[in-house]
């Protein structure tokens, strides 16, 4: 085993470990010629996963467990340790993670830590990890159907948070948050706590429909709040805006799988129209957030669901934004589109079957 001298290298190591394990797990199966090739490749490696889980287990056992069973306030050392590891087991703006169900661990505990000492900066910016960490455990969850309840559980959770840190919206809790970054998650918040909406019960569930929603059009309505801006005067307030649309328009995905009703749906392409013209007045900028061709997805979607298009129409949209030239020119975003128009496509398939 490599000869760990801070937690710093105890972290690094144990992500390598992780990375290690994920890949001898799943071998390719083109590397192989037959059944017994690929099943021998499994049993050697099952034998260097066992031999990487117990290294694994030896950092844990040293550096993480001991602090993750205390019930004591942690010290700046610990608690130094428990950051280092959470940023390092899990980065959503990078979409890595390492280790979903320990990442929640640390942030369950400076959670606890935080409440106990009461200050308002700390809390708040644990509340932030704890939510992240709840939601991608409701992602990890919602692959298998057998995991609902999982998912439900986790989804309460984030949500608790969630309207905790909701509740530093109100204008004199607002104006007193220390500082830019505590008013920015705060804000951010204000929008991303729709993703827990996403478990399977939502699908047809009208009440958390018209929360979802309701919350959504709160948090874009805060772009219009002299208040708030005058005290985030840092905070990038037409990005703000324009996730508001873009999430409105996500609640229709998957050909409107939650069902939202006709009059939501006719709110919610007046809302991408707005979206639309935002993106038109400023490409440059909103390009790079949102390529031309999901904008497309997103009105004809909308213009599909509110009967605007007509099914073969739809089908020719969706064609069309297959078909576009953009090879190179979407980066990160072309996985995005391909996932989001062939769920459509598929959709529109059945109808005309």
């Amino acid at each position: 085993m490599t000869t760990i001298k801070t937690h710093q290298d105890a972290s690094k190591e144990y992500a390598k470990l992780s990375s290690k394990i994920r890949y001898l797990a799943s071998p390719d199966l083109l590397h192989y010629q037959s059944a017994k090739t690929y099943r021998s490749a499994l049993l050697r490696n099952f034998n260097r996963i066992k031999e990487l889980s117990q290294e694994k287990r030896k950092i844990l056992e040293k550096e993480l467990n001991p602090i993750l069973t205390s019930n004591h306030s942690l010290s700046k050392k610990e608690k130094d340790t428990l950051t280092h590891y959470s940023n390092t087991l899990f980065n959503a703006s990078r979409m890595e993670d390492v280790d979903i169900p320990l990442f929640y661990r640390i942030t369950n505990r400076l959670l606890i830590d935080a409440d106990k000492k009461g200050n308002t900066k700390d809390i708040i910016h644990a509340l932030d990890r704890y939510i992240e960490a709840c939601f991608a455990i409701m992602h990890m969850s919602s692959r298998f159907d057998f995991c609902d309840p999982t998912c439900y559980n986790y989804r309460d959770y984030g949500l608790n948070a969630a309207y905790r840190l909701l509740s530093y919206l109100p204008q004199k809790k607002f104006a007193s948050l220390p500082d830019d970054e505590t008013k920015e998650i705060v804000l951010v918040n204000s929008r991303y706590i729709c993703a827990l909406f996403l478990c399977s019960d939502s699908y047809g569930n009208e009440k958390i429909n018209t929360l979802d929603f309701e919350q959504l059009k709160n948090s874009l309505a805060l772009t219009n709040k002299s208040f708030y801006k005058k005290h985030a005067p840092n905070y990038n307030w037409e990005y703000h805006e324009f996730r508001c649309y873009e999430y409105i328009n996500g609640l229709t995905e998957e050909n409107n799988i939650r069902q939202f009703n006709d009059e939501q749906l006719e709110e919610i392409y007046h809302y991408t129209l707005a979206m639309e013209e935002m993106w038109n007045k400023n490409e440059e900028f909103f390009s790079a957030i949102c390529p031309k061709e999901i904008l497309n997805l997103y009105l004809s979607r909308i213009s599909f669901l509110t009967h605007r298009l007509t099914v073969e129409q739809y089908r020719h949209q969706l064609d069309t934004i297959i078909g576009s030239d953009t090879k190179g020119q979407l980066s990160y975003h072309e996985d995005i589109l391909n996932i989001l128009v062939l769920s459509e496509y598929l959709y529109v398939i059945h109808l005309q079957l």
